[in-house]
């Protein structure tokens, strides 16, 4: 287009010699601060361009950096939270043996045993789930539970009924709770116990008259007749006792 257009001048003012050499060098210049602009605009672009990568990686980095922080003082409470389980299941497993070894010594029942132990078992089950919940919801490991939370959600459904793919906990309070059902069939049918018994207490109290010295007799009989109080208490208690006759006592 270039030559074109300097075609069309140098026909237009050929002419006239000094016209067309001042129009020729005003042409010259005016394509020559053209390319220039058009270099610089490239130049600029170019630079623009780069620095607008490298701010967007040090954004990037920045908010790593700053994710990292933030998830430092969760990765300490992590690390004590995991310690504080470990010796929690420690003292709860030696806790939960010691009482196991406490019924051995008191009774010999074997159903009543089972279900203390099943109890106790589920028991420290929960808490160490909800411990270990806890720790993971502090950890860096939030996002993956949620979104693993999500999609067990959406296939509750189609899992809740296939055992094989149920959790630890699931299966081992699943577990616990079909011992701790059949130990308690086996208290009441097997060996004929009453797991929960209710027993009477009856007392008879005598106040003492305050009367003046003056009484007959006869109303003294009368007085203490009416100045008895009865008091009747019932209890309901876990017993692990074959079944014998009542040993309430009237007093």
């Amino acid at each position: 287009m270039q030559q074109s257009l300097k075609e069309v001048l140098v026909d237009k003012y050929k002419q006239s010699s000094n016209d067309f050499e001042h129009l020729l060098k005003c042409y010259e210049k005016f394509t020559h601060h053209i390319e220039l602009a058009f270099i610089q605009k490239q130049f600029i672009q170019e630079a623009s361009n780069d620095a607008l990568i490298i701010a967007k990686r040090a954004e990037g980095i920045a908010n790593e950096a700053d994710a990292q922080a933030k998830s430092t003082i969760a990765n300490y409470i992590s690390i004590l939270g995991i310690f504080a389980s470990i010796i929690f299941t420690l003292f709860g497993g030696v806790n939960l043996i010691g009482s196991t070894v406490k019924l051995l010594e008191t009774s010999s029942r074997l159903p009543y045993l089972v279900f203390i132990v099943s109890l106790l078992m589920i028991c420290l089950l929960t808490l160490l789930n909800m411990m270990v919940k806890w720790v993971n919801s502090m950890s860096n490991l939030k996002n993956a539970l949620e979104k693993h939370s999500n999609a067990a959600n959406q296939h509750l459904a189609h899992h809740c009924w296939k055992v094989w793919q149920w959790d630890f906990y699931t299966k081992s309070v699943s577990f616990f709770l079909v011992i701790l059902l059949i130990s308690l069939g086996g208290m009441y049918n097997v060996n004929k116990e009453n797991l929960f018994s209710i027993t009477t207490e009856t007392t008879t109290k005598s106040v003492p008259n305050v009367e003046e010295n003056t009484n007959k007799p006869a109303t003294k009989l009368e007085s203490e007749d009416k100045n008895k109080e009865i008091t009747v208490v019932e209890k309901i208690t876990l017993s692990n006792h074959p079944n014998e006759k009542s040993s309430d006592k009237e007093e």
